[in-house]
């Protein structure tokens, strides 16, 4: 991924633009001390297909939930995580469960 100074990307704006375009997939980052981030210039198709990405990305995403009140547990940090990928599949099968029930009613 090349880097430039925004002054340099403006003087090579044209040429930087038919560079994404050719090559897809292809970004150019954009640094200007004013600002706190970077701009990427990339090509339209490839910014679509990220967006694409994406989207698909939060479908498959596991809902995030909120704990109330205080939780206490004597188990480690290990078997906590082991725990909770226990309860996230039994979980998963039971929805699938659920899933099959429906088609098949």
């Amino acid at each position: 991924m090349r880097r430039l100074s925004i002054s340099e990307a403006r003087a090579r704006l044209p040429e930087l633009a038919r560079h994404v375009v050719a090559r897809p997939g292809t970004a150019v980052v954009i640094e200007n001390q004013r600002m706190d981030e970077a701009v990427v210039l990339t090509s339209e198709r490839h910014l679509r297909f990220l967006e694409a990405q994406a989207m698909e990305l939060r479908k498959h995403a596991p809902a995030a939930f909120t704990l109330l009140g205080s939780a206490e547990t004597d188990l480690g940090a290990d078997e906590l995580a082991t725990a909770l990928e226990r309860l996230r599949s039994e979980q998963s099968a039971a929805e699938l469960g659920r899933l099959a029930e429906f088609a098949e009613g």
